[in-house]
């Protein structure tokens, strides 16, 4: 089965937990509280992330990285999700994206990412 790209994130996620019950993606999508804890942890404009969890606007690679680490996914789960949504998953053979698995696998922040990413002149989250 395949997501339709301009499908609200909601379906998207729950597309993915179908495939996968255990997944942390379960806050977002049944769980309102987790929604306002994600969006100020992927540190995202409140009206941008209320667009992107109404299904208004379908996030970038970046934006919908910034979610999953904010909601603390695991590497395979952030890979999910960006697979899914029909972008390259995380690559560790990418200088970008190896120090964005570190980060993740070290439970930095967004902001300490992208201190990381900024230290090595790379595209910030």
């Amino acid at each position: 089965t395949t997501v339709d790209l301009f499908s609200p994130l909601s379906e998207l996620m729950n597309y993915i937990f179908q495939s996968n019950p255990e997944s942390k993606i379960t806050l977002i999508a049944f769980n309102k509280k987790a929604y306002t804890t994600i969006k100020d942890s992927s540190d995202i404009n409140e009206i941008y992330a209320y667009q992107i969890f109404s299904g208004k606007r379908f996030p970038s690679r970046n934006k919908l990285l910034r979610i999953c680490i904010g909601a603390e996914f695991s590497i395979n789960e952030i890979n999910d999700v960006l697979t899914v949504g029909e972008f390259s998953p995380l690559y560790p053979r990418i200088k970008r994206d190896s120090i964005i698995i570190f980060g993740i696998q070290n439970q930095y922040t967004i902001y300490q990412i992208n201190e990381l990413l900024h230290s090595h002149q790379l595209e910030l989250l």
